[in-house]
């Protein structure tokens, strides 16, 4: 996307990820290590970052704690540069764009329960970011994530705002 690359990787510890580009004799046993989500934070010119308190993503997500909003596990910074900080967030393994496009490639349709249960899930994070004071800005397909298990989660946080409790400023026209 604009503001990151996300790759799949196996997570041993806070301190240590573990790319499914690493070689398998390397490390032994590395599929039973759980799945985490690394996003690659690309630098933005306009924007200095110093440390894992001033990246705008991190910053909310660890204001959140939510079962419909994607979790973020730790912050990587590998280099003064901001060439190379890593989110480390919960793996899912779906997202609605490609359950879309792959039910239309089938020729199926989302069933009614199917559609209400996404989008339910999708409303009941929205007002929990609305109650955060937080405007995603950037709710599209591709951001909602879906588990194997149904549980629908809203990710990328990297056009978020966090508005605070005494402003009255407009923030989206209609």
């Amino acid at each position: 996307g604009k503001y990151g690359v996300v790759i799949k990787a196996h997570y041993k510890d806070p301190n240590q990820i573990i790319s499914l580009n690493a070689k398998q004799n390397s490390f032994q046993n590395i599929n039973e290590l759980p799945l985490v989500a690394l996003k690659k934070l690309v630098p933005q010119a306009d924007k200095e970052i110093d440390g894992a308190d001033s990246i705008p993503e991190a910053n909310i997500l660890k204001e959140l704690n939510h079962q419909n909003i994607v979790s973020l596990k730790s912050v990587i910074e590998s280099d003064i540069h901001q060439e190379n900080n890593y989110l480390v967030l919960e793996y899912m393994d779906f997202d609605l764009y490609d359950i879309i496009i792959s039910h239309k490639e089938i020729n199926r349709v989302l069933t009614l329960p199917m559609i209400k249960c996404i989008f339910y899930q999708v409303l009941k994070g929205m007002k929990y970011l609305k109650d955060q004071r937080i405007i995603h800005r950037d709710i599209k397909p591709r951001n909602i994530l879906i588990g194997k298990n149904g549980i629908v989660k809203i990710a990328d946080f990297g056009c978020a705002l966090k508005v605070p409790a005494s402003e009255n400023k407009v923030y989206t026209c209609f």
